[in-house]
């Protein structure tokens, strides 16, 4: 006010301003019971212009009004920070009512928060505009002129001047974001019990969470519902209170209403700070005034030696303003980041959120755990202070989780995808609701129709569309990891997950960490980062681990691995975990000469339990270190071979120079290579390559070399690994996919002759049987496949095959009618496949699966199972069996008209399929699955009305039985139930196996 005074001096507009203004109040109560009214002196402003004090029956309900004149000739309008001064003079003296009346129009927000103080503190604040002045002067003027010494010049100036008050229609409130797609059943109950008990009771409440939960939205969800039950809500942000001083400060602005930045900067402020800080009627011991005097001119050096007494007299002096308000506080305050304060500010913290309880003010602090305070090295203090917390709130509220399944209900509510799309979605997305929402809009806002084209995708193609898009998890992921690795004992943490592969023992946080070992731990698993299960620490999702690997400190990482390596060597024997951890230790140390031979032995181990994924992983690694040297060990890249067989990545081609690496080193380590045992055990490699790609007449020809040469290298080899064996097993399945089976078994026969000690020939002996036994006796030819898989246990056998085997013994109950035993052994194969990573295996089973639910007219889970057995094929590039899963998913939509046109894309493909890599064994082998599969295709294409295509068939395979069998099947009524064999009709539908 002061100030204002200064600049209008000249023309005292002012003076006579604050008189209209104190003319306008007192006009509206002439016919109340004044007790006592004054104009305040105008060279020693108060900080209000005008104080009524009315009578009432009771006279200790005296009703205290206020005013506070505001002339300005240099604004458009009148903020709310121009009022402070007046508002908390009247929240300090209790006042009924507080009258602002100025000659601009107040800005919407000052209007919208001095509404709220009805609510907050039985606080009225009527804002006095140009339009109640023009009708007030229009009926007065006579009066103001001649009794109230207000000029005539004035009064038409401000007749003239005075700008309509700006409606406050016009002023939108920002809606929070807060979509309720973010939030799942238990947070939701969470808002409501947090809700109701703040509305019920003075109370204090912790809300914590991790980094990314979701704590903000569920802490703005609160404070909306607490607006509609008239509480008004404050936030005070932590982190910016880096002194006791300026958390009071924030306190007093929370209860006040308004910003004290105005206030303090006023070079005047020591005049008029102590009508600033009194309080009512009370007596205030000097003291407590002074502290606040001195907090809010920031000249606390008196008490810089007795800060105990210096807080104390703070905290009383919001007894002092409150305590005959408190039945009409409907306050509530929200501290925010309570993890980043200072010890110092803590501590005043705990005894201001009590003093405020004690007044009635309810409190919500929130903060993220593990709960570690910025400003302290040890981790324990942390612990004692957030135990201390959270003794004295009334409850804590742990944010519940947002997890995949809330994530997948989500998106199937809004998109029709998938459920591999959903997954692939979810699983960057899971725990992480506000990169959900983004995702949703981002979608939200694809052209329409755009899920068609995403549910064709497949799960390497999905990663790459939601890449495209900009929906990906790392910058979340690695927000969170860089927010942990700023506590204490988080990087060394860190550091033993990645090296560990996300799973640390107690043991050996008990090596690193001494005696801190269990609050660490502690702090770990309230990062939600990590879980303990069964006394080990477990990384949550390989996200982590990758963010972690990305941070990583080298030289952390190397002193981490030179500790652990001694307790891993002492625990590699009992747990064979440690032998890969083993090898990652020394690259990290760059153990160049230990490196070869632990390769050797312990990828050996890990193939002779089946690991053959991270057999290859190392494998591979070892051989990307050295693959420029100009040698290297052939076991090493055999075995790497007989892994990417197991695997079934022959058709990978980022593993074709694998290949290439070893007939380099063949050709350049022997001079006659031709006559070496190794140039004839990479041939066999080459035929099984071309035989699973595909390319069944190169395989052919290979095979047919092999036995052509058998004579002369046999004796090349050990007997254990049975190379005439599997020389006779090429030989025939490549007879057999290019000819006809008959011919194989002969074959086989002959190979179980001439070598009646070889378990590879008498594998393929009892597989080609069972083969033959499944169109006649498929419960006998189960029982051929047992004694295969029994022969050759403990052999030097491909697992895949015995995988395969197993698979066999689930088709050959499903053509036997055996529908339960079937999806028993085919999920048996299943899960073994899923563990081993043999995606081949899998797809395949997963066939025979959905043709036992399409059997029993199981038709919408069943088409899952055969949208799963093609992606799963189709990522493993088996196109031998790829086909029959897609025709049976053909046969499952023609069941309904309206899935006809996917209907006819997948026979298309499984046509194109038939032509181009069976037409041999079409041609020569009418009992084979292809034969009868190519039957199935052209019967549901002439349905379809696809004639074209169907002559142009007829016509490539004119003069064959398939032509004859074709007009024939044409012929009959009820055609589907003629097919009898391999490719079997079962309730009402066609079904291929194989």
């Amino acid at each position: 006010m002061n100030n204002k005074k200064r600049n209008n001096k000249k023309t005292n507009n002012w003076e006579e301003w604050e008189s209209l203004a104190y003319e306008y109040v007192r006009d509206i109560y002439k016919d109340a019971k004044i007790q006592e009214e004054k104009h305040t002196n105008a060279s020693h402003d108060s900080g209000f212009d005008g104080i009524w004090l009315l009578r009432s029956n009771d006279r200790s309900l005296m009703k205290l009004v206020l005013m506070e004149a505001k002339y300005r000739s240099s604004q458009s309008s009148l903020p709310l920070n121009d009022c402070a001064k007046a508002i908390i003079i009247a929240f300090n003296l209790s006042a009924s009512q507080l009258y602002i009346v100025t000659n601009i129009p107040f800005a919407p927000q000052t209007k919208e928060n001095t509404a709220k103080f009805q609510k907050r503190a039985n606080i009225e604040i009527i804002c006095v505009g140009g339009n109640d002045l023009k009708k007030f002067i229009k009926k007065k003027k006579a009066y103001l002129i001649n009794q109230c010494n207000i000029s005539k010049g004035f009064i038409s100036k401000i007749e003239k001047s005075i700008v309509s008050d700006i409606k406050s229609e016009g002023f939108c409130e920002l809606k929070s974001l807060n979509e309720d797609y973010v939030d799942v059943p238990e947070r939701t109950e969470q808002i409501k019990q947090i809700t109701k008990g703040l509305a019920f009771q003075s109370v204090i409440y912790l809300i914590s969470g991790n980094a990314g939960t979701g704590k903000t939205v569920l802490c703005d969800k609160v404070r909306e519902s607490l607006e509609k039950l008239n509480y008004e809500s404050c936030i005070i942000d932590l982190s910016l209170c880096t002194s006791s001083r300026i958390l009071y400060l924030s306190v007093l602005e929370s209860i006040w209403g308004v910003k004290l930045e105005p206030v303090l900067e006023d070079s005047d402020l020591e005049k008029y700070i102590d009508t600033l800080l009194s309080v009512g009627d009370s007596h205030a011991n000097p003291e407590i005034i002074n502290a606040v005097k001195y907090i809010l001119l920031s000249t606390h050096s008196q008490y810089q030696k007795h800060k105990d007494i210096y807080l104390h007299l703070l905290l009383k002096y919001l007894d002092l303003i409150l305590n005959s308000k408190r039945e009409f506080l409907k306050i509530v305050i929200f501290f925010e980041n309570l993890h980043t304060v200072s010890e110092e500010t803590f501590a005043f913290l705990t005894d201001m959120i009590q003093n405020l309880k004690k007044n009635n003010i309810r409190v919500v602090l929130e903060t993220r755990t593990p709960f570690f305070m910025s400003k302290l090295n040890k981790i324990e203090k942390s612990q004692n202070h957030f135990q201390y917390i959270k003794n004295i709130v009334d409850s804590e509220f742990k944010i519940a989780q947002f997890k995949r399944e809330n994530a997948i209900e989500v998106i199937k509510k809004r998109f029709t995808l998938t459920n591999q799309a959903c997954d692939s979605l979810a699983e960057i997305l899971c725990d992480n609701p506000f990169e959900l929402h983004n995702a949703v809009k981002l979608l939200e806002g694809q052209p329409c129709g755009f899920e068609n084209y995403i549910n064709t995708l497949s799960s390497e193609e999905l990663k790459k569309y939601w890449e495209k898009l900009g929906i990906k998890f790392s910058a979340t992921t690695m927000s969170l990891i860089n927010n942990l690795k700023n506590i204490p004992f988080f990087s060394q943490v860190f550091e033993l997950a990645v090296i560990l592969k996300g799973r640390i023992s107690r043991e050996i946080f008990a090596l690193f960490f001494y005696e801190n070992c269990d609050n660490v731990i502690n702090a770990c698993i309230n990062s939600t980062v990590f879980d303990m299960k069964n006394g080990k620490l477990i990384c949550h999702h390989l996200r982590y681990l990758d963010a972690m690997k990305e941070i990583t400190d080298e030289n952390l990482r190397y002193q981490t691995a030179k500790r652990l390596l001694p307790y891993v060597l002492e625990h590699e024997q009992s747990d064979e975990y440690y032998l890969l951890i083993e090898l990652d230790i020394l690259y990290i140390i760059g153990d160049i000469k230990n490196i070869p031979h632990r390769t050797r032995y312990i990828t050996h181990l890990l193939m002779e339990m089946h690991q053959y994924q991270d057999a290859f992983t190392e494998l591979l690694r070892y051989i990307e270190v050295t693959k420029k040297s100009t040698e290297m060990p052939l076991e090493i890249l055999f075995s790497s071979l007989d892994c990417i067989r197991e695997l079934h990545e022959e058709n990978n081609t980022n593993y074709e120079f694998i290949y290439d690496l070893v007939e380099k080193n063949i050709i350049l380590k022997y001079v006659d290579f031709e006559k070496n045992k190794f140039w004839y055990k990479y041939l066999l490699i080459l035929w099984h390559k071309n035989f699973v790609s595909g390319n069944l007449q190169k395989a052919l020809k290979i095979s047919l070399k092999l036995y052509d040469s058998l004579k002369n290298s046999a004796d090349l080899f050990e007997d254990e690994e049975d190379y005439p064996g599997q020389v006779y097993n090429a030989y025939g399945l490549s007879v057999k996919m290019c000819s006809s089976g008959d011919d194989a078994y002969l074959i086989f026969k002959e190979g179980v002759k001439r070598y009646p000690c070889s378990y590879y020939a008498r594998a393929a002996l009892l597989s080609q049987e069972g083969n033959q036994l499944l169109k006649r006796n498929p419960e006998e030819a189960a029982e051929k496949y047992k004694r295969l898989i029994q022969i050759v246990k403990g052999k030097l056998y491909p697992y895949q095959e015995v995988l395969h085997t197993k698979t066999d013994i689930a088709m050959s109950f499903f053509l036997a009618g055996k529908f339960y035993q079937s999806k028993l052994w085919a999920q048996r194969s299943i899960e073994e496949a899923s563990a081993l990573n043999m995606y081949s295996q899998k797809g395949r089973a997963e066939n025979i699966y959905g043709c036992c639910l399409a059997a029993e007219t199981n038709y919408e889970t069943s088409i899952e199972k055969f949208r799963e057995s093609i992606y799963l094929l189709e990522i493993s590039k088996s196109e031998l069996y790829l086909w029959r899963a897609q025709l049976n998913l053909a046969s499952v939509l023609l069941l309904q008209s309206e899935n006809e046109e996917k209907a006819k894309e997948l026979l298309f493909k499984v046509l194109n399929t038939l032509k181009n890599m069976f037409a041999v064994k079409i041609t020569k082998d009418k009992q084979s699955v292809p034969y009868h599969g190519m039957l199935l295709v052209l019967r549901y294409l002439y349905d379809l009305n696809e004639l074209q295509i169907v002559n142009d068939v007829k016509l490539r395979f004119s003069g064959t039985d398939l032509i004859t069998d074709f007009s024939r099947l044409l012929a009959e009524k009820d055609w589907r139930s003629q097919f009898r064999t391999k490719v079997i009709y079962y309730s009402g539908i066609v079904l291929v196996t194989g």
